[in-house]
Protein backbone atom coordinates (compact mmCIF):
# COMPACT_ATOMS: atom_id res chain seq x y z
CA UNK A 1 0.00 0.00 0.00
CA UNK A 2 1.40 3.40 -1.00
CA UNK A 3 0.74 5.12 2.00
CA UNK A 4 2.50 7.76 4.19
CA UNK A 5 5.84 6.03 5.99
CA UNK A 6 4.97 5.96 10.21
CA UNK A 7 1.85 8.42 10.41
CA UNK A 8 0.44 8.44 13.52
CA UNK A 9 -3.03 9.46 13.77
CA UNK A 10 -4.82 10.84 17.09
CA UNK A 11 -8.85 10.07 18.15
CA UNK A 12 -9.45 13.50 17.84
CA UNK A 13 -7.14 14.30 14.48
CA UNK A 14 -5.11 16.96 17.00
CA UNK A 15 -1.82 15.03 17.39
CA UNK A 16 0.34 15.58 20.07
CA UNK A 17 3.45 13.56 19.91
CA UNK A 18 4.33 9.38 19.01
CA UNK A 19 4.97 8.43 23.11
CA UNK A 20 2.93 5.40 24.03
CA UNK A 21 0.53 6.50 26.90
CA UNK A 22 1.02 4.82 30.23
CA UNK A 23 -2.19 2.46 29.89
CA UNK A 24 -1.51 0.77 27.39
CA UNK A 25 -2.62 -2.88 28.18
CA UNK A 26 0.29 -5.29 29.19
CA UNK A 27 -0.64 -7.60 26.05
CA UNK A 28 0.76 -4.31 23.99
CA UNK A 29 3.82 -3.22 24.95
CA UNK A 30 5.83 -4.78 22.88
CA UNK A 31 4.05 -3.77 19.56
CA UNK A 32 5.74 -2.40 17.18
CA UNK A 33 4.37 1.00 15.53
CA UNK A 34 2.11 0.86 18.46
CA UNK A 35 -1.26 3.77 17.65
CA UNK A 36 -3.12 5.20 19.94
CA UNK A 37 -5.95 6.02 17.44
CA UNK A 38 -6.24 2.55 16.92
CA UNK A 39 -6.58 1.81 20.09
CA UNK A 40 -9.21 3.89 20.71
CA UNK A 41 -11.43 3.24 17.63
CA UNK A 42 -11.10 -0.66 17.18
CA UNK A 43 -13.98 -0.45 19.56
CA UNK A 44 -16.78 1.29 18.64
CA UNK A 45 -15.57 0.06 14.70
CA UNK A 46 -16.15 -3.50 15.80
CA UNK A 47 -19.74 -2.75 17.31
CA UNK A 48 -20.43 -1.44 13.54
CA UNK A 49 -18.55 -4.45 11.61
CA UNK A 50 -20.35 -6.71 13.79
CA UNK A 51 -23.91 -5.79 12.07
CA UNK A 52 -21.75 -5.30 8.98
CA UNK A 53 -20.55 -8.56 8.19
CA UNK A 54 -22.89 -11.37 8.55
CA UNK A 55 -22.21 -13.73 6.47
CA UNK A 56 -18.61 -16.33 6.83
CA UNK A 57 -16.21 -15.29 4.30
CA UNK A 58 -12.39 -14.18 3.80
CA UNK A 59 -11.34 -10.02 4.75
CA UNK A 60 -8.80 -7.99 3.06
CA UNK A 61 -7.51 -5.81 5.32
CA UNK A 62 -5.89 -2.53 3.46
CA UNK A 63 -3.41 -0.68 5.39
CA UNK A 64 -3.19 -2.90 8.41
CA UNK A 65 -0.33 -1.11 10.21
CA UNK A 66 0.54 -2.22 13.55
CA UNK A 67 -2.09 -5.18 13.56
CA UNK A 68 -3.83 -3.86 16.92
CA UNK A 69 -7.59 -3.79 14.77
CA UNK A 70 -7.00 -7.48 13.31
CA UNK A 71 -5.46 -8.99 16.77
CA UNK A 72 -9.00 -7.67 18.10
CA UNK A 73 -11.59 -7.62 15.57
CA UNK A 74 -10.87 -11.06 14.34
CA UNK A 75 -10.37 -12.70 18.02
CA UNK A 76 -14.30 -11.17 18.11
CA UNK A 77 -15.43 -12.26 14.67
CA UNK A 78 -14.20 -15.73 14.37
CA UNK A 79 -16.50 -16.35 11.09
CA UNK A 80 -14.56 -13.82 8.91
CA UNK A 81 -10.97 -15.29 8.05
CA UNK A 82 -9.13 -12.09 8.32
CA UNK A 83 -6.09 -11.14 5.65
CA UNK A 84 -4.00 -8.10 6.82
CA UNK A 85 -1.56 -6.51 4.40
CA UNK A 86 1.10 -3.39 4.56
CA UNK A 87 3.56 -1.63 2.41
CA UNK A 88 6.75 -3.45 2.14
CA UNK A 89 8.79 -1.19 4.45
CA UNK A 90 6.01 -1.84 7.39
CA UNK A 91 5.32 -5.36 6.45
CA UNK A 92 8.33 -7.05 9.09
CA UNK A 93 6.77 -4.96 12.09
CA UNK A 94 3.61 -6.17 10.97
CA UNK A 95 4.72 -9.73 10.72
CA UNK A 96 6.33 -9.14 14.37
CA UNK A 97 3.71 -7.67 16.08
CA UNK A 98 1.17 -10.96 14.78
CA UNK A 99 3.66 -14.00 15.64
CA UNK A 100 2.49 -14.57 19.17
CA UNK A 101 -0.98 -14.56 17.91
CA UNK A 102 -2.71 -17.98 18.26
CA UNK A 103 -5.86 -16.28 16.30
CA UNK A 104 -6.66 -19.01 14.07
CA UNK A 105 -8.70 -16.69 11.47
CA UNK A 106 -5.43 -14.77 10.89
CA UNK A 107 -3.51 -15.01 8.14
CA UNK A 108 0.37 -14.68 7.55
CA UNK A 109 0.36 -10.75 6.52
CA UNK A 110 1.02 -10.16 2.40
CA UNK A 111 2.82 -6.80 0.93
CA UNK A 112 0.12 -4.87 -1.00
CA UNK A 113 0.78 -1.59 -2.51
CA UNK A 114 -2.28 0.37 -4.32
CA UNK A 115 -1.44 1.61 -7.95
CA UNK A 116 0.43 -2.29 -8.27
CA UNK A 117 -0.53 -5.71 -8.80
CA UNK A 118 -2.00 -7.22 -6.08
CA UNK A 119 -2.19 -11.04 -4.67
CA UNK A 120 -4.45 -13.25 -6.49
CA UNK A 121 -7.04 -14.22 -3.83
CA UNK A 122 -11.26 -13.51 -3.85
CA UNK A 123 -12.69 -11.80 -0.75
CA UNK A 124 -16.29 -11.38 0.61
CA UNK A 125 -14.98 -8.14 2.59
CA UNK A 126 -12.56 -5.16 2.40
CA UNK A 127 -11.97 -3.47 5.29
CA UNK A 128 -9.61 0.11 5.72
CA UNK A 129 -8.97 1.88 8.49
CA UNK A 130 -7.10 5.70 8.23
CA UNK A 131 -6.32 5.08 4.71
CA UNK A 132 -7.92 7.14 2.17
CA UNK A 133 -6.42 10.29 3.92
CA UNK A 134 -3.13 8.79 4.12
CA UNK A 135 -2.69 7.75 0.74
CA UNK A 136 -2.11 9.92 -2.14
CA UNK A 137 -5.46 11.04 -3.34
CA UNK A 138 -4.05 10.09 -7.05
CA UNK A 139 -4.60 6.38 -6.24
CA UNK A 140 -8.14 7.20 -5.51
CA UNK A 141 -9.38 5.70 -8.49
CA UNK A 142 -6.97 2.72 -8.26
CA UNK A 143 -8.21 1.49 -4.96
CA UNK A 144 -11.53 1.12 -6.14
CA UNK A 145 -9.98 -0.33 -9.25
CA UNK A 146 -8.17 -3.09 -7.68
CA UNK A 147 -10.89 -4.07 -5.42
CA UNK A 148 -12.90 -4.69 -7.95
CA UNK A 149 -10.81 -7.27 -9.07
CA UNK A 150 -10.79 -8.88 -5.43
CA UNK A 151 -13.85 -8.73 -4.05
CA UNK A 152 -16.34 -10.91 -5.47
CA UNK A 153 -20.11 -10.01 -6.43
CA UNK A 154 -22.04 -8.89 -3.40
CA UNK A 155 -19.64 -8.16 -1.17
CA UNK A 156 -19.13 -5.52 0.86
CA UNK A 157 -15.99 -2.70 0.91
CA UNK A 158 -16.02 -0.34 4.46
CA UNK A 159 -13.85 2.53 4.83
CA UNK A 160 -13.43 4.48 8.33
CA UNK A 161 -11.73 7.80 8.76
CA UNK A 162 -12.55 11.72 8.59
CA UNK A 163 -14.26 13.24 5.51
CA UNK A 164 -15.23 16.17 4.14
CA UNK A 165 -18.64 17.40 2.74
CA UNK A 166 -19.31 19.48 0.22
CA UNK A 167 -15.70 20.75 0.18
CA UNK A 168 -16.04 21.68 4.31
CA UNK A 169 -14.22 19.80 7.13
CA UNK A 170 -17.03 18.51 9.76
CA UNK A 171 -15.64 20.40 12.48
CA UNK A 172 -12.24 22.74 13.24
CA UNK A 173 -10.56 19.95 15.02
CA UNK A 174 -10.37 17.77 11.24
CA UNK A 175 -9.54 20.90 9.58
CA UNK A 176 -6.37 21.31 12.05
CA UNK A 177 -6.05 17.21 11.60
CA UNK A 178 -5.64 18.40 7.81
CA UNK A 179 -3.50 21.19 7.72
CA UNK A 180 -0.90 19.45 9.87
CA UNK A 181 -1.11 15.70 7.21
CA UNK A 182 -0.52 18.33 4.53
CA UNK A 183 2.03 20.38 5.83
CA UNK A 184 3.99 17.19 7.14
CA UNK A 185 3.14 14.64 4.32
CA UNK A 186 2.26 16.20 1.13
CA UNK A 187 -0.13 14.24 -1.01
CA UNK A 188 -2.04 13.47 2.63
CA UNK A 189 -4.92 15.02 2.68
CA UNK A 190 -9.12 14.81 4.29
CA UNK A 191 -10.81 13.43 1.43
CA UNK A 192 -13.83 14.53 -0.27
CA UNK A 193 -16.97 12.52 0.29
CA UNK A 194 -18.32 13.56 -3.59
CA UNK A 195 -15.05 12.08 -4.66
CA UNK A 196 -14.54 8.79 -2.94
CA UNK A 197 -18.63 7.99 -3.97
CA UNK A 198 -17.81 8.72 -7.00
CA UNK A 199 -14.86 6.75 -7.50
CA UNK A 200 -16.29 3.82 -5.81
CA UNK A 201 -19.30 4.13 -8.31
CA UNK A 202 -16.86 4.58 -11.34
CA UNK A 203 -15.51 0.72 -10.38
CA UNK A 204 -18.78 -0.82 -9.78
CA UNK A 205 -19.55 0.03 -6.21
CA UNK A 206 -22.71 0.77 -4.98
CA UNK A 207 -22.91 2.92 -1.69
CA UNK A 208 -24.76 1.78 1.02
CA UNK A 209 -24.28 3.46 4.20
CA UNK A 210 -22.68 6.26 5.93
CA UNK A 211 -22.14 6.09 9.46
CA UNK A 212 -21.24 8.55 12.08
CA UNK A 213 -18.86 7.69 14.56
CA UNK A 214 -16.67 9.02 17.88
CA UNK A 215 -14.08 11.53 17.01
CA UNK A 216 -15.24 13.45 14.31
CA UNK A 217 -14.85 10.16 11.87
CA UNK A 218 -16.99 8.43 9.26
CA UNK A 219 -17.50 4.92 8.39
CA UNK A 220 -18.62 4.70 4.72
CA UNK A 221 -20.75 1.01 3.26
CA UNK A 222 -20.06 0.06 0.14
CA UNK A 223 -21.51 -3.20 -2.17
CA UNK A 224 -19.58 -4.82 -5.10
CA UNK A 225 -21.83 -5.01 -8.15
Amino acid sequence: MKLIKQVTTCSDHVCDGESRPPNVPHRLISVINFNQAAENNKKPILAELKRILVEPGALLEIGSGSGQHVLYMAELLQDVIWQPTEMAVNLSALAHNLTSSRIHNILQPLELEVGKDWANGEYRYAYAANVLHIMSEKLLPSIFKELKEVVQAGGIAVFYGPFKYNGYFTTDSNKRFDEWLRKKYSEAGIRDIEMVLAEAHNSGFTFIEDIAMPANNQLLVFSRQ
